[in-house]
């Protein structure tokens, strides 16, 4: 599977700060897609994704897309936010769709985490056909100098970044759901983030 823009780990000076808590003023959360802020925007991994199947455990797509789409996570700002210091925005868009050349990795015993990103291929009645997870583009680790001289680490998020997927042509996918896995005494829970359109084929 090929994904954009993989985190990274940067050594910043201790002047580096993101901006405070957002204000009132500031862009509200986009509504994406019937998403919603309720307990429907936090469901059982389960529930989500029914019997779709992992994308890597189906057999190899004679034909695939490759999807390009560009993350909006936050509005106006640095470019790397504290993620509980900002509202976020979540606006997907379709960056470029074509034909995937070479094979997609296989993933054989998918196992999630709270660094990744759930993405969701879902047909035009909106049933999830199959699913996969990546590494969630936003995060990037940073390390910088605290007041004792010792290095600090802290989790960031890029206010803008983008993922590529194969999608399989046979699945008749028209949208990608993204959501952000998190561990609950229940189990795995996905929130949802968003989604976006695929353009119709050809």
């Amino acid at each position: 599977m090929r994904i954009g823009r993989l985190s990274s780990l940067l050594i910043l000076p201790a002047a580096f700060l993101c901006p405070p808590l957002a204000a009132a003023g500031d862009s509200p959360i986009l509504l994406t897609s019937g998403q919603t802020t309720g307990p429907d925007a936090r469901r059982l991994f389960a529930a989500v994704i029914g019997s779709a199947p992992n994308v890597g455990a189906l057999p190899a797509a004679r034909e695939a897309i490759e999807v390009t789409v560009q993350w909006q996570a936050y509005g106006a700002g640095p470019v790397l936010v504290r993620p509980a210091e900002r509202v976020a925005l979540n606006a997907f868009e379709i960056v470029s769709q074509r034909p995937a050349a070479g094979s997609r990795v296989r993933e054989r015993n998918p196992e999630l985490s709270a660094d990744q990103v759930v993405i969701v291929m879902a047909d035009d009645r909106g049933r999830a056909v199959a699913w996969t997870a990546i590494h969630d583009p936003r995060i990037i680790r940073a390390e910088f100098p605290a007041a004792t001289g010792e290095l600090t680490g802290q989790v960031f998020h890029r206010a803008e970044t983008e993922f590529t997927i194969d999608v399989p042509v046979s699945l008749d996918v028209v949208q990608l759901q993204v959501y952000a896995p998190r561990w609950t005494d229940a189990g795995w829970v996905l929130d949802r983030l968003g989604a976006v359109a695929l353009a119709p084929k050809q």
